[in-house]
């Protein structure tokens, strides 16, 4: 699984309703990132929102999921 799709997968848990601290195998996939792969996937979405990310990688995990169930 490449790192991309491990983003993919973290950002859909959370769409979910699902925690990732919750849940070992995504535990796993958030070490398994950096915040350099997170805002790869941010920028497939906007550039906007890949220059605005801050904070923790689960912050900017839920800042993503913010920006794309909130259509903006």
């Amino acid at each position: 699984m490449s790192k991309q799709d491990k983003v993919h997968d973290l950002v859909y848990t959370r769409i979910n309703g699902n925690n990732i601290k919750t849940y070992p195998v995504y535990v796993a996939m958030l070490k398994s990132v950096t915040k350099t792969d997170i805002k790869d996937y941010a920028s497939t979405w906007s550039y906007e929102l890949c220059s605005g990310l801050y904070g923790t990688k689960i912050e900017m995990i839920e800042q993503i999921k913010n920006h794309i169930t909130e259509g903006a």
